[in-house]
């Protein structure tokens, strides 16, 4: 975590996270001054997989992204906690995701993000297919909440 490294309390860092990233300006560049410290102390080399282990993993982020705006989706509905802490419950749900991935498939997400584009596959119909057809459920899911929401008013 970064407040190791800046050795600033974990409750504080919490705190400031919170504050940042409710506004539109300081999230991005939390998210710039994040990803330059991760590529900065980041020594992970990637595991190397083949297109079925690809299509396996990248079905399995897919999924875990469709869970958590279903999640995601009945938090905000049910209004069981403020809307500044929404961003702190996705990056929670983010972290979940990775850790579960992590543990069944031995596999970061840096792994697959790194075959992807070794193997070509934004070009590749199966990976397209999938990932479309992903998109389109996400896409259903919302359009249908919005609709449930425009009855009941």
């Amino acid at each position: 975590m970064l407040y190791t490294e800046l050795k600033v309390p974990e409750q504080a860092y919490g705190k400031s996270l919170q504050t940042y990233l409710m506004d539109p300006e300081k999230r991005r560049i939390y998210e710039e001054e994040t990803e330059k410290t991760r590529e900065k102390h980041n020594t992970y080399k990637p595991i190397e997989m083949n297109k079925a282990e690809v299509m396996d993993c990248a079905k399995r982020l897919e999924d875990f992204k469709f869970a958590a705006q279903q999640k995601m989706y009945m938090i905000v509905r049910q209004q069981k906690m403020p809307s500044e802490m929404i961003n702190s419950i996705i990056i929670f749900e983010k972290e979940n995701a990775d850790d579960q991935f992590n543990f069944d498939t031995g596999k970061e997400e840096e792994d697959v993000e790194y075959n992807v584009k070794r193997l070509k596959m934004e070009d590749d119909e199966d990976y397209k297919k999938m990932t479309g057809d992903m998109e389109a459920k996400s896409k259903a899911f919302l359009e249908d909440r919005q609709k449930e929401s425009q009855a009941v008013m």
